[in-house]
């Protein structure tokens, strides 16, 4: 709950100061991790069901392969995000001290 409340609380300006909105995504956020919990299983059950031998886990382990890579697809997007917002703020700061150091030193410094 922790860790949901956190990452929520930082990312939306709708979330951030309304206390009804970040318990309803902590919520979901929630929910959907003891979805998740419980169909792991079940879907592990399945899968290796009537099977025997090495290969018997080797379908799970493909199982949580796919499962990794969903969840990186979902995430992609936010990390693109994140990345172009980090470059930006570089960009800014770079921009910024050859604009006081211009005007410190003189524009032989440029």
């Amino acid at each position: 709950a922790v860790v949901s409340t956190q990452s929520t609380g930082g990312t939306s300006e709708h979330v951030r100061g309304n206390s009804q909105a970040l318990a309803t995504v902590s919520a979901i956020i929630d929910g959907t991790g003891s979805a998740g919990a419980t169909l792991g299983p079940y879907i592990t059950s399945v899968l290796i069901s009537g099977r025997t031998g090495p290969k018997t886990f080797e379908t799970v382990f493909y199982m949580l392969m796919g499962s990794a890579t969903v969840a990186g697809l979902c995430l992609f997007r936010l990390m693109w995000k994140e990345l172009r917002s980090l470059q930006n703020r570089i960009r800014e700061k770079y921009i910024w001290r050859r604009v006081v150091y211009s005007n410190l030193l003189g524009e032989d410094y440029l």
